[in-house]
């Protein structure tokens, strides 16, 4: 039964996070960062497209599926693996609302360098002046990796830049906090965690740290002078969060274990791992 007499239909706000990309792999140098996940919104855009996104309309009775992606896995030796795709879609395609996985970064010199890897945004490329950094494809979604040796990941707010630090996050404005995320990735300890916690970060020698769960961030390229190879660090997972007016009736089924809140006029619901929800 619908709450104060609400109609059969209503519209949804939402901010679809992707997963972020790896950093890339070293042994012998340092590697570029990985992207951070793309990002789709009605209530927070980023910076690289300028606007909000439409609302989406619902009727009774519709399911939405949800796809939380993942972040990108480091491989030893290798190009950083760029992140997964998150979705909201009422499974008609051309209503898919996606997300695209951040780029990977690459890997160094020494390995035979690398570009990074386009996404939502592109991954750091290794190895000098010669290294591409990944585009931000499809546009709009966030920024290009730096094309450089050790290039910073492409941030959500800001393009990687060629000194190595990750491109800067965005605050998320669906939740009613305020969360920094979707942080390029960035070799050696380039302040990459300062930006939110949305991005991983490496030291000489030293595994890198792993972009945080559920923040889209890029993973911190390797860097290591000389030995085993060495992995970049995982990109962070995404997430997708929805709200409409509480004067809307509550879903009548969820799946994906979605966190559910009612306040300031809206009810909130988001996904860290894949589900779905039926109105």
């Amino acid at each position: 039964m619908l709450a104060n007499n609400a109609p059969i239909t209503g519209v949804i706000d939402y901010f679809v996070l992707a997963g972020g990309g790896a950093g890339g792999g070293a042994n012998g140098g340092g590697a570029g960062g990985g992207g951070a996940g793309g990002v789709r919104s009605t209530v927070s855009p980023t910076a690289s497209s300028g606007s909000l996104e439409n609302k989406l309309t619902y009727a009774l009775g519709t399911t939405y599926t949800v796809t939380v992606g993942a972040g990108g896995a480091g491989v030893a030796g290798g190009n950083g693996s760029s992140g997964n795709n998150s979705v909201f879609s009422n499974n008609l395609v051309f209503s898919a609302i996606t997300s695209t996985g951040g780029g990977g970064g690459g890997k160094d010199i020494a390995l035979g360098a690398n570009n990074g890897a386009s996404g939502g945004s592109g991954g750091g490329s290794a190895g000098g002046a010669g290294g591409v950094g990944g585009s931000a494809s499809p546009a709009g979604q966030g920024y290009a990796g730096a094309s450089a040796d050790q290039g910073g990941g492409g941030g959500a707010g800001a393009v990687g830049t060629v000194s190595g630090q990750g491109g800067t996050g965005i605050t998320e404005g669906i939740s009613g906090t305020s969360i920094t995320l979707a942080g390029g990735g960035s070799p050696y300890n380039k302040t990459a965690i300062g930006f939110g916690a949305a991005a991983g970060s490496s030291a000489l020698n030293s595994s890198p740290t792993a972009a945080a769960a559920n923040r889209g961030g890029g993973g911190g390229g390797a860097w290591r002078s000389a030995g085993t190879d060495m992995a970049g660090s995982n990109g962070g997972s995404g997430y997708v969060y929805i709200r409409y007016p509480d004067s809307l009736a509550a879903a009548t089924s969820t799946t994906g274990t979605p966190t559910i809140t009612t306040s300031g006029g809206y009810r909130r619901y988001v996904w860290t791992a894949s589900g779905s929800i039926t109105f």
